[in-house]
Parts: structure tokens; C-alpha cells; sequence
């Protein structure tokens, strides 16, 4: 998709049809024909009665939980599992078992739960709860001379463990934690893959019972297993569960404490070349958790030996998209440090894996491709050169005209931070590139955040080349969309449009009544430069 115009207050820029006048004839006509006098409170007022409230919806990251269904006997549990008062009973009837002193009926009682709880629709998992299924069936988990038991205790309480918070933590309350992770040193290799998962469940809940489980000592458990993995003595599916564990007990917000998460590293860094694709996508998205964050974190994943691998899975054709997602937020989580960290990634090569990430067909590996190198030019004026050298802005400016929104925001901020902490050199060099385009296209966008920073990216070049590039901007439309944004709703769009217009172009529109500047001077007066400065970016 193209830049839209997303309201019919914000009509695209019309063309001009080509003109004989020059640049300064077109400016003295545009001065003659403004309109005067018009009162600044009246037209703040029509702005604030014109704003519409956006909202952003806030996406929380979904809870990696998974359920283990039931691959036989569904016949079976969709006699179990109830769907109505009336269909109580056959369910109390096999918790009621569970206290029984009849091994053989105890197990044919938790059976029964676990194949009413692995329904893919609709599984009682409430009902289990109300009815104090959870307490026998820890119990059960730690009867050792028993693996089948306990597997299918495990399981039982795995499905459980997969619902909401409040179900998860059903399972956590009554001690089902530690046995858990006792279980993982079973004999039973079924056992322990079914303690993996309960373990991933309640992992995925969320910060508090993550930081639980690590202070259980599960990462050491976990490396036992993962040691089995690599010497043939349990399968891929073991290998992928684990891997899964790990991911999840380096999730969330807060983040966990770095020195409970550390003892994973050198595994972290083995399965990056494991022959098997989901395990190496979980992996990569552990490093991007434990890379999101203050620059500990990002110098602990660089000193862990990591990111190497990383960078040549990216460079990697045959990587698939998969795992270049969250390979790619992890090198640009590490980009957000400071500048040695943002430079340790350019002198890995990753710039130069970026021109094909471009070319993906998938919208997400492009914007994570533009939101890494938004942060290499949120650097010094080396890095940025960095980047105009391997022709990524002349890439980018040309993938903005026809891609998704969400990418070309990431676009506007990776030009626009350039702009900031560019030498006039590369400016120029920006320009020549196509930025002032970009960032006229992003003028009429729906979100007033991206044309703050398009317009952010416009006064750099106008200032940074003492208004060079004022005539390319108006020949581009840019004045057009400026004198739109002078009746935006939003004050600071509308401000920093008029300081643009009236520094360099010598436009007032408001005559004896100019509006007041963001410094209280009123906008006939010297112009005094708006606060444009980036703002902290992690993502």
C-alpha cells in the first residue's frame, strides 16, 4: 500500500500542472493570496473541535501456551467431558476416583480427565478445578513407582496449566511446580517430555511465575535434558519443548534477572545450529528477549558468542522466515545500545544482508529489516555513513512507494534519524537518494506520530543546508502538504508546519494575529527552532 490519505480532512497534495514562474514568482503569488486577519484563537478553537481522540490498542504478546490434544480415543472424551448441568456427573464421577485405593481404578479415573481435558473445543478445565481435581492429581505426580500415573497426571495438568491466568495459577498454588521439576529427572522419557511442557505452560503465564521457576533451579534440569538431546537418548520433539521452556523463561515484563537466565546461555548458543527449524526459531526469539533491554543485557549477549551465528542465518538464503524474524530483533534490540554495540553488529556485516531482507515477500521481516537499521542511524555520523554506502536508503526510499504502512513507518524513522545525526555531506547524499519524497509522501499519513517525524526529518535538511532544498521541497508537493498540516488537529503538527513554513519559505498566514510558537514568541517575531530532537526508540 501506498502513503494514504487517511482522512478527507488531509486531501492528498494536488499536482501542479507545469509552470512557466520560477520558484521565488510562486512563493510572491502564494504571499499575495494568503488569507489575513484570521483570529489564532478562533482557528485553535476549529482545531480542538475538529480533533479526533485516536486510540491505540495496546497488543499484548500472546501467552505461549500450548495444549496437548488428545490424537485417539476423542470418541471417548466427548462422553466424558461435560456440556451442561446435566452431564456433571460422569466427570465428579472420575475425580471422586482419584482418592480411590484401587491402582488400576485410579488410573482409569485420571485417564478419563486427561481425555476430557485434551477436547479441542471447550475442555473443562474450570469444571476440574471446581470440582478439586487439581490437589489428587499432584499428588499422583509424585508417585514414582508409577511413570504411567504420572504421566497422565502430568498430562491432565498440563491442559489445565494452558487455560487463563487464574487456571494456571490453580496448578502453581497447590505445589505443582517443584514437582514438576523434579519430574524432569524421570527414567520416563514420556514423563519428563509431559513435565517440559506443564513447565512451558506455566512459564508463558507471565513474569511471576516465570522468576518462579527459574529460582526452582529449572535451567540446570533443563541442560540434563538438553544433554540427553544431543547424545541420541531422547528425540526432536524433546529438543523442541525445551528449546521452548528456555524461550519462555526469558520472556516478559519486567525482565528476568540476567544472572538467573545466563547458566542458558551456552546452550542458547549450541542450538543455533541444530538441524531442526523450530528449534532454531524459539532460540532465536530467547536472544531477542534477553537482548531487550539496557545495555547489560545487550553486553552479555554479545560477549556470549552468539551473535555471529545470528548474522549468518540472516545472510543465510535458505533461512526461513521464521527464524529471521526474531534473528532480526535481536540484532536490532543490540543496535539500541550505545555505539560500540550499534558498530560491533556493522563490523559482523549485518548492513550488508539487508538489500535481499528488503526484497522478502513477508511485510514483518521488512519492517524488522528497517527497524534494525533505524537504529544503526540513530548512531554516530559513521554509522549513518555506513549506511548510505551500502545503498540502503536509496532501497528503502523506493520500497516506501509500494509496501506496508508498518513498514514504511519504519522507513520515515530510519531517514529521519539519519537527518538528526547527519553531517551536511549526508544530507545531501540523503536527498539525492529520494528522502524528501518519503518524508512528503509521510506528511498525510493517518498517524500524527510518523508526520511529526517526517516533519522532524524536513527541518534537519532545510536547517542542516541553510534551506538548500526549499524549491525541491515545494516542487514536490511539500509545501502543499505543509500548508495542510496548518490545519491539523494536532497542536504539535500544527506548530512545527508552521515554523517550517515560516523559516523557510517567509510565509505568514496569520498576519498581526500570528499564532504563539512553542516558546511563548509569537510567530512573526525571530523564529526560534522547535524542539526536534529523536526520541528514545527500543522497538
Amino acid at each position: 500500500n501506498k502513503w494514504e490519505n487517511p482522512t478527507p480532512d488531509y486531501p492528498t497534495p494536488p499536482c501542479r500542472a507545469p509552470a512557466m514562474a520560477t520558484f521565488e514568482a510562486r512563493l510572491e503569488s502564494r504571499r499575495a493570496n494568503y488569507k489575513k486577519g484570521t483570529d489564532a484563537d478562533e482557528m485553535r478553537r476549529k482545531r480542538e473541535d475538529e480533533a479526533l481522540q485516536l486510540r491505540k490498542q495496546k497488543k499484548e504478546e500472546a501467552l505461549q501456551q500450548r495444549r496437548r490434544l488428545e490424537s485417539q480415543g476423542m470418541a471417548n472424551a466427548e462422553n466424558i467431558a461435560p456440556t451442561g448441568p446435566a452431564e456433571q456427573s460422569p466427570l465428579q464421577e472420575a475425580v471422586s476416583k482419584l482418592a480411590s485405593s484401587n491402582p488400576d481404578e485410579v488410573l482409569a479415573a485420571v485417564q478419563s480427565l486427561r481425555k476430557a481435558l485434551s477436547k479441542e473445543v471447550q475442555p473443562p478445565i474450570q469444571e476440574c478445578i471446581n470440582m478439586g481435581a487439581v490437589p489428587p492429581l499432584v499428588g499422583l505426580m509424585r508417585i514414582k513407582e508409577a511413570p504411567p500415573l504420572q504421566f497422565e497426571a502430568a498430562w491432565a495438568l498440563t491442559n489445565i496449566a494452558s487455560g487463563c491466568r487464574e487456571q494456571t495459577y490453580a496448578v502453581v498454588q497447590y505445589g505443582a511446580v517443584p514437582v514438576f521439576v523434579d519430574l524432569l529427572g524421570s527414567p520416563s522419557s514420556e514423563v519428563v517430555e509431559q513435565a517440559v511442557w506443564a513447565l512451558g505452560n506455566i512459564a508463558g503465564d507471565g513474569a511471576e511465575l516465570r522468576d518462579q521457576l527459574l529460582q526452582q533451579n529449572i535451567i540446570p534440569a533443563l541442560l540434563r535434558i538438553f544433554e540427553h538431546c544431543m547424545n541420541g537418548n531422547y528425540g526432536v520433539s524433546m529438543m523442541r519443548n525445551a528449546t521452548w521452556v528456555v524461550s519462555n523463561l526469558a520472556r516478559g515484563k519486567p525482565p528476568p534477572p540476567l544472572q538467573l537466565i545466563q547458566g542458558a546461555f551456552p546452550i542458547g548458543c549450541t542450538l543455533l545450529f541444530a538441524n531442526d527449524g523450530e528449534t532454531v526459531t524459539d532460540t532465536c526469539w530467547f536472544w531477542s528477549y534477553v537482548s531487550d533491554g539496557p545495555d547489560e543485557r545487550i553486553f552479555a549477549v554479545l560477549n556470549s558468542g552468539c551473535v555471529p551465528r545470528i548474522v549468518a542465518l540472516l545472510m543465510d538464503p535458505q533461512t526461513p522466515v521464521t527464524v529471521k524474524t526474531p534473528a532480526l530483533r535481536t540484532i536490532g534490540n543490540i543496535a539500541t545500545g550505545d555505539d560500540q554495540a550499534t558498530q560491533s553488529v556493522i563490523d559482523m556485516g549485518v548492513l550488508k544482508t539487508i538489500p535481499a531482507l528488503l526484497q522478502c515477500t513477508k511485510a514483518t521481516v521488512k519492517k524488522e529489516a528497517c527497524w534494525m537499521v533505524s537504529n544503526v542511524t540513530a548512531g554516530t555520523a559513521e554509522q549513518i555513513q555506513y549506511v548510505i554506502n551500502e545503498g540502503l536508503i536509496t532501497g528503502m526510499v523506493e520500497l516506501s512507494k509500494n509496501c506496508d504502512f508498518d513498514v514504511q513507518k519504519e522507513i520515515v524513522w530510519t531517514i529521519s534519524n539519519a537527518t538528526t545525526g547527519g553531517r551536511p555531506e549526508h544530507i545531501h547524499a540523503l536527498v539525492s537518494c529520494g528522502a524528501l519524497t518519503t518524508f512528503v509522501h509521510a506528511l498525510s499519513c493517518k498517524e500524527s506520530k510518523v508526520t511529526l517525524v517526517a516533519l522532524e526529518g524536513i527541518n534537519n535538511i532545510l536547517k542542516k543546508t541553510e534551506g538548500r532544498y526549499t524549491q525541491k521541497l515545494e516542487e514536490l508537493g511539500g509545501l502543499d502538504a505543509l500548508e495542510l498540516l496548518l490545519e491539523d488537529a494536532n497542536m504539535d503538527v500544527y506548530n512545527k508546519a508552521f515554523y517550517i513554513v515560516e523559516t523557510f519559505f517567509g510565509i505568514d498566514d496569520m498576519g498581526d494575529q500570528a499564532p504563539m510558537d512553542n516558546f511563548g514568541q509569537q510567530a512573526g517575531a525571530a523564529p526560534q527552532p522547535f524542539n526536534f530532537a529523536p526520541e528514545a526508540r527500543m522497538g
